[in-house]
Formats: C-alpha cells, sequence, structure tokens
C-alpha cells in the first residue's frame, strides 16, 4: 500500500514538472513599432509587428516585406553596447539610399533608424556599409543618429522639401514656461515667437538679417541654443518695425544637412511667415 502511495506521489510530481517545462518552453511575443514613409514622404505611418524570435536580422526581413529596403540589402554585423546599436550594411543599402533625393534619403533612413530603435529599446543607432563611412551626397555619415519625427508638416508645393520647423505667436502659458530657452529682446514693441522643431535639430542659431541689392542675407547671430527637439520649443522675442524687418533661423537636421529659414510678418494680415532659404 504504502509502495502504490509513492509511485502514484512521484507521478503527480513528474506531470507536475512537465506541466511547468511546457509552459516555460511557451515562445514569449515580442512586439515593436515599424515605421513606414508616408506617401508624401514627409512623417512616417507607425505599425506594430509582433514576432516570437527578435534578431536584426527578423527586423531587416519586416522592413523588406514592407518595401523599405530591397531584398538584395544584408546585414554584415550588428551590435548593442549601452542602448547604442551598430550596425555594417552590404553596398546594397548604400545604393537604395544613395539613390533618394533629399526627402528620400531622410525618409529611408528614418525609417531603419526608428524601426531597429524601437525594436531593441536603443537610444541611437550608428552605421557603416562594408566597414566604411557612407557618403551619400547629402550627408557624410560618420556620426549616430537618434529617434526622428514621426510627424512633419507636409510641403506647400510639390517642388519644396518639407518643413523641418515651424513658427507661431507664443501663448501666455508658453511665456510663463522658464524650462524653455528664451531669447528675450527689451525692445517694447518686440513679439514672442516660438519655434516647433518636427525632429531633433542642433545648432540651432537666431539671425538678424541684412537687406543687400542681392537680397537678405545672414548678420549677426542674436541667440543659439545647441539642441531643439518636438518636445522643447524655442521662445524669441524679435521686433518688426516694419513690412519687410526679416529675421533667420539656422539649424542642422538629423541628417548633418544645414538648413536656414527666413521669418516675417505678412504686410496683409499680420500672420508669421516661415520660407527656407534654399540659398545656402
Amino acid at each position: 500500500m504504502k509502495k502504490a502511495l509513492y509511485i502514484l506521489l512521484i507521478g503527480i510530481m513528474l506531470v507536475g514538472l512537465t506541466a511547468c517545462s511546457q509552459t516555460n518552453d511557451e515562445p514569449s511575443t515580442i512586439t515593436y513599432s515599424m515605421y513606414v514613409p508616408n506617401d508624401n514622404a514627409d512623417g512616417f505611418h507607425v505599425m506594430t509587428v509582433d514576432t516570437a524570435k527578435l534578431s536584426a536580422e527578423t527586423v531587416l526581413s519586416e522592413l523588406k516585406a514592407q518595401g523599405i529596403l530591397p531584398d538584395t540589402v544584408a546585414i554584415n554585423r550588428f551590435n548593442i553596447d549601452n542602448d547604442v546599436i551598430t550596425i555594417d550594411f552590404n553596398q546594397a543599402f548604400a545604393d537604395v539610399v544613395c539613390s533618394m533625393g533629399t526627402s528620400g534619403e531622410l525618409m529611408i533612413v528614418g525609417s531603419v533608424v526608428n524601426t531597429f530603435l524601437d525594436a531593441f529599446q536603443a537610444e541611437t543607432l550608428f552605421f557603416t556599409v562594408d566597414g566604411a563611412i557612407l557618403e551619400s551626397g547629402h550627408t557624410v555619415y560618420d556620426f549616430a543618429l537618434s529617434f526622428f519625427s514621426v510627424n512633419a508638416q507636409s510641403a506647400t508645393e510639390s517642388n519644396k522639401e518639407p518643413r523641418l520647423l515651424d513658427a507661431d505667436y507664443a501663448d501666455e502659458e508658453l511665456l510663463s514656461n522658464s524650462a524653455y530657452p528664451h531669447y528675450r529682446n527689451e525692445d517694447e514693441y518686440a513679439v514672442a515667437v516660438v519655434f516647433h522643431a518636427y525632429g531633433k535639430l542642433q545648432d540651432v542659431t537666431i539671425l538678424a538679417m541684412e537687406f543687400h541689392e542681392e537680397g537678405y542675407l545672414p548678420g549677426a547671430e542674436l541667440f543659439t541654443v545647441p539642441e531643439l527637439t518636438a518636445e522643447l520649443p524655442l521662445v524669441a522675442e524679435l521686433s518688426f518695425p516694419g513690412d519687410m524687418s526679416t529675421y533667420g533661423i539656422r539649424f542642422v537636421d538629423q541628417l548633418g544637412a544645414t538648413h536656414m529659414y527666413t521669418i516675417y510678418i505678412s504686410g496683409k494680415d499680420g500672420s508669421l511667415i516661415l520660407e527656407e532659404d534654399l540659398t545656402i
């Protein structure tokens, strides 16, 4: 009787261990976001991806499945250390990036960077091509890339690039927030303008613009902040004593390209007008 009871207990224990083993061996689902360029090439659609196994190859396969990268693109090496992803792609990746215009390049690189950063919960991504720095014709990729903005304002004309920055009059609530960088002007007629970035911008500088025979040219640098993000706007108090009063704002985008916008007040309705200066 005791022997039979002992055998029964052993059987129950084995069944329990088997059940636990089966439970622990069940694959868990990993979820991350994929960033797909929209039709206007001025932002991303965000898709949810569920996978049983997360690796650089599975993420690359999903990017290929969405048509973001061709099947010829491959990863030579992949590493993640201290929230920094390092990827070495093959030449096919360079061929894709270098075949694009500025907007297309921004979207392809942004899609790859955002998707890998989200999948592996990293902060920055640095990539090479066959062990060398990629020079696309628009950008030299010799720096680590951070997350690209999901939304960007559409171009108002088909031959213009998407706007990376916008401007509006600042309200009292915004002016009362001391956390924002603030350029102050003692002129009693100055108005407060807030600049919102659609992604991370660097070396953001407010400039006085001087009128010459060939048009407005950059003058004195009035105020500089090392970095501007979508969460951290810049407030600047600017004086517009006449209809032709103009300022400039210069910055470096996420791909290392320098841009400059001019800002002035409409003589019709007093609204702010922000235009990119394509001469730089």
